[in-house]
């Protein structure tokens, strides 16, 4: 299974780094990080580039070329053209998305969403499935709602739907699994 990392949502201003570019302690980049830890949970990664500061990421990340890269080419990337366009280059598949700037949750979220995509079968209606509350909005779960797996269906309607207003569009379908109630 492949996840879309999204890294050009959005344009950063002077005052800030692009998108995944803060290190941390070890001098070691958002991005690289987030990469290496999903390719550790052994996923395919497509990573989203738009905008002026995709050259910074290239030149700046070390596990950049490590993974698919494609390239936002919208006026005004968004969180939902950065998802499109991955989608685009895994088409007819099931994919997970995660913005950069959200922490990779740990391996037992990913794997309780592979696990009722599962359950629910390939031909279920629901194209986004999700662990935690309303869409996009902080839920319960400590990392805000993401990742997103779209099923095959959900690919299908991102990749073909040109009219979507955003990842919470009423068209997506979602379905919201609880958190799992922690054991005292």
């Amino acid at each position: 299974m492949k996840v879309i990392l999204l890294c050009g949502y959005r344009e950063t201003d002077w005052r800030e780094l692009p998108l995944g570019l803060k290190r941390d302690e070890k001098g070691v980049t958002l991005l690289d990080r987030q990469i290496s830890v999903l390719m550790l949970y052994g996923y395919e990664v497509i990573t989203v580039l738009a905008g002026p500061a995709a050259d910074e990421q290239l030149r700046e990340s070390r596990r950049l070329a490590q993974t698919d890269m494609v390239f936002d080419q919208s006026k005004k990337p968004t969180l939902l053209s950065n998802a499109r366009e991955g989608a685009l280059s895994a088409p007819h598949e099931c994919c997970f998305i995660l913005p950069v700037e959200v922490p990779a949750p740990p391996a037992e979220v990913w794997n309780r969403l592979r696990t009722e995509y599962a359950r629910i079968g390939f031909q279920s209606e629901q194209a986004v499935i999700q662990l935690g509350g309303a869409p996009l909005q902080q839920s319960l779960a400590p990392h805000y709602g993401f990742p997103l797996l779209f099923t095959r269906q959900g690919s299908d309607c991102l990749q073909n739907t040109e009219d979507l207003n955003g990842l919470s569009d009423a068209r997506l379908k979602y379905l919201h699994l609880a958190p799992e109630a922690k054991s005292l």
